[in-house]
C-alpha cells in the first residue's frame, strides 16, 4: 500500500514538472497608476536572459530592464502610467531566442 502511494505521488510530481507553462495573465483589467507583476517560472537549471514590454493603445511602450532567470523564476513589477490611454494594452515576455509569452489588458479609469 505504501509503495503504491509513493508511486502515485512520484507520478503526479513528474507530471507537474513537465506541465505546460501557466500564463501570468490573471489580470484582465488594469487601472492608471496600478502596480502589475508579470513573471514566469522555468526549470531550475534555466539561466535565460528575459525582456518584457508593454504597449498601450496609443503606441506608447514600456521596456523595463532585462533580467535573468534566477532560481527558476523571473518577474517584473510594472506601474501602469498615470497618463496611459484607456483601451487595450499588450504585454510580451521574451526569454532566450525562442521562448515568448504574450497577453492583453484593458486600461480603464481608476
Amino acid at each position: 500500500m505504501k509503495l503504491r502511494l509513493a508511486t502515485v505521488v512520484t507520478a503526479i510530481a513528474a507530471a507537474c514538472l513537465t506541465a505546460a507553462p501557466v500564463s501570468p495573465a490573471a489580470v484582465r483589467v488594469v487601472h492608471r497608476g496600478q502596480l502589475v507583476t508579470l513573471g514566469h517560472s522555468f526549470p531550475l537549471t534555466s539561466q535565460m536572459a528575459c525582456t518584457v514590454s508593454v504597449t498601450y493603445a496609443d503606441g506608447f511602450a514600456q521596456h523595463p530592464v532585462t533580467k535573468t532567470v534566477t532560481a527558476g523564476h523571473v518577474s517584473w513589477t510594472i506601474r501602469i502610467p498615470r497618463r496611459a490611454v484607456f483601451g487595450p494594452a499588450g504585454w510580451l515576455i521574451r526569454c532566450g531566442v525562442v521562448w515568448q509569452l504574450s497577453g492583453t489588458w484593458r486600461v480603464v479609469p481608476a
